[in-house]
C-alpha cells in the first residue's frame, strides 16, 4: 500500500518524539505502556487532532470486513476493536497501535520522592510469543481498517521493547520448529501471507483468542535502537519497530 504524505508526516513526528525524549528528558525509559501512549499523544497533539482508545464497532454495518476478521468472542460475535491512538487532519485518519513489552529492571530509585532500594522500575513481562502475535495482529487489524474506511489510507503499528528476544537478527540461528516461528520479529525479516502456529496441537493454537490470519501486504522488520546512558545495563536499552501499513 502506497504511503501518503500525511502518513509520512505522522511517522516523522513519531521518530522526532523518540529523539526529543532522549535529548530533553535524558535516557529513554517508559515505566509502562500507558505512560508511553500518553507522552506520545502529548507530542502528536501539537500538530494533529488526536483521539485515544478509538472505538471501532466491528459488529456494525459500517464494518464491512467481518468475513476477514478472525477474532471472535465465545458467543461467536466479532471482538470489539479499540485503536490505541488515532490522528487526523480533518480529511485523513491514521490509526496507531502501540505495544510496549519489557523485561524486568530493578534499581535503587525514588518512590514519592523518597530514596528506595531495589525498586521495580520495569516489569518482567515474558510471553514473547504472545507479544509477537499481538504485533502482527495489530498490523492485520490496521489492514482491515484501511480496506474498510475510505478516509484511512495508512496506519502504523509501533512496538517498543528492551527485551532483546524480540530483536534478534535474521541470520541468527532460529529453530524452524518453534511454535511462534511465523510471528517472529527478527531484524530484516520479510513477512507476508498466512501466519500460524507451528504446533497445531498446542494449547495456544487451540485458543480462540489467537487464531491464524493472513496479511494482505508484505512487510520488513527494522529496529531502531534507543541508547540509555543512565541505566548502563542492557536491560534498559530500548529499541522500537515502526511498521507502516
Amino acid at each position: 500500500m502506497e504511503q501518503t504524505s500525511f502518513s509520512k508526516e505522522v511517522c516523522s513526528e513519531i521518530e522526532q518524539f523518540f529523539i526529543i525524549e532522549q535529548k530533553e528528558n535524558g535516557p529513554v525509559i517508559f515505566h509502562n505502556e500507558l505512560e508511553l501512549q500518553m507522552l506520545l499523544c502529548q507530542h502528536l497533539i501539537k500538530k494533529f487532532n488526536v483521539q485515544l482508545e478509538y472505538h471501532v464497532p466491528t459488529n456494525s454495518d459500517t464494518f464491512t470486513a467481518k468475513a476477514d476478521y478472525p477474532w471472535r468472542t465465545k458467543e461467536g460475535k466479532l471482538q470489539e476493536m479499540y485503536v490505541d491512538i488515532v490522528v487526523n487532519d480533518g480529511k485523513k485518519w491514521i490509526p496507531i497501535e502501540v505495544k510496549y513489552k519489557t523485561r524486568g529492571l530493578v534499581e535503587d530509585g525514588l518512590l514519592f520522592g523518597q530514596p528506595t532500594k531495589n525498586l521495580s522500575i520495569l516489569k518482567n513481562q515474558g510471553a514473547q510469543d504472545l507479544g509477537m502475535y499481538g504485533f502482527w495482529k495489530d498490523v492485520r487489524r490496521v489492514e482491515l481498517l484501511c480496506a474498510t474506511y475510505s478516509n484511512v489510507k495508512n496506519g502504523i503499528a509501533l512496538f517498543v521493547t528492551n527485551d532483546p528476544y524480540y530483536c534478534k537478527r535474521e541470520d541468527e540461528q532460529v529453530d524452524h520448529s518453534v511454535n511462534y516461528y511465523d510471528f517472529r520479529m527478527t531484524e530484516g525479516r520479510k513477512v507476508s501471507g498466512k501466519l500460524d502456529w507451528k504446533k497445531k496441537d498446542s494449547k495456544i493454537a487451540k485458543d480462540k483468542d489467537y487464531p491464524a490470519f493472513k496479511l494482505d501486504g508484505e512487510y520488513t522488520i527494522h529496529w531502531e535502537h534507543l541508547f540509555n546512558t543512565r541505566y548502563p545495563r542492557s536491560r534498559a536499552d530500548f529499541s522500537y519497530c515502526m511498521m507502516t501499513i
